[in-house]
């Protein structure tokens, strides 16, 4: 078993988090792609999306031009 552990954004994207969502969202393609890989192996992949933290990235989002928003 291999184990991949991500965020809740690889599943949904939120306002204001593109970037964040954007870097979530490959992980678990990779993950998806590699369990199917492995399948005749007998070896399997797993991934888990952990729900909200509560973390200072929550509150503060910042523009294109690193303004905070």
């Amino acid at each position: 078993m291999i184990g991949n552990v991500s965020s809740l954004q690889g599943k949904t994207g939120f306002q204001r988090s593109t970037g964040y969502a954007a870097s979530k969202f490959s992980p678990q393609g990779f993950d998806t792609s590699l369990r199917i890989q492995l399948t005749e192996s007998g070896m399997d992949a797993l991934f888990g999306s952990p729900g909200p933290i509560s973390i200072k990235m929550n509150f503060r989002k910042f523009d294109a031009n690193g303004v905070i928003l």
